[in-house]
């Protein structure tokens, strides 16, 4: 099914359009609607749940147990769970910054594209939220 497209497992919730290639990735999916969050985390005084087993465990990671990504420059104790937030932090360490403005004249650049986005705002004046 990876290749084919194929995606034979669908949502019956009204409105709702997700189609699975897995019974699992469904099961998972409806947990949406009902509310459902059936895996617990077991750290004290913690009332994290999640709908899948994935999320409890990359959240668990939160507790101290596998933070897995350590940064290396000196002075900086940085500590990631992910190798996602682990490179966006890394870029904040140095001139690598992808997202430029494209305003004319603007020097902006920034490390990740959210800060641009928002960065972009001080030239339209939009203001989105109250």
């Amino acid at each position: 099914r990876t290749h084919s497209g194929e995606r034979p497992y669908a949502c019956d919730a009204p409105g709702c359009n997700f189609r699975g290639t897995q019974t699992g990735s469904l099961v998972a999916h409806k947990r949406i609607h009902t509310g459902e969050r059936p895996f617990a985390c077991e750290e004290p005084g913690c009332s994290y749940r999640s709908t899948t087993t994935g999320n409890l465990n990359k959240h668990k990671r939160t507790h101290g147990g596998e933070l897995r990504y350590a940064c290396d420059v000196p002075g900086c104790d940085h500590i990631s769970t992910t190798a996602g937030n682990f490179t966006c932090h890394k870029r904040t360490h140095n001139v690598n910054r992808p997202f430029t403005c494209d305003e004319p004249g603007c020097p902006y650049s920034a490390a990740e594209a959210i800060h641009l986005q928002a960065h972009k705002r001080t030239h339209s004046g939009e203001r989105p939220f109250p």
